[in-house]
């Protein structure tokens, strides 16, 4: 549950759409939709997605809460 608030939250944080992330990380839409309702992320998009966001894989994960 906590990722999809951290993806969703660091979407908004950059003000990009989930289409945008999408092309980003040259998937699917509904590839992003599984990721934020908690499904497998392949390490090389969460990497991709933890260095766009500059933030790191845990939080991503909900394993972690990012410093302010």
């Amino acid at each position: 549950m906590e990722a999809i608030r951290a993806i969703s939250a660091e979407r908004a944080r950059k003000g990009i759409s989930q289409d945008a992330l999408a092309d980003m990380l040259n998937v699917s839409r509904k590839t992003i939709l599984k990721y934020e309702a908690g499904g497998d992320i392949p390490s090389s998009k969460l990497k991709l997605m933890a260095d766009y966001f500059s933030v790191s894989t845990d939080y991503l994960l909900g394993r972690k809460k990012e410093l302010a």
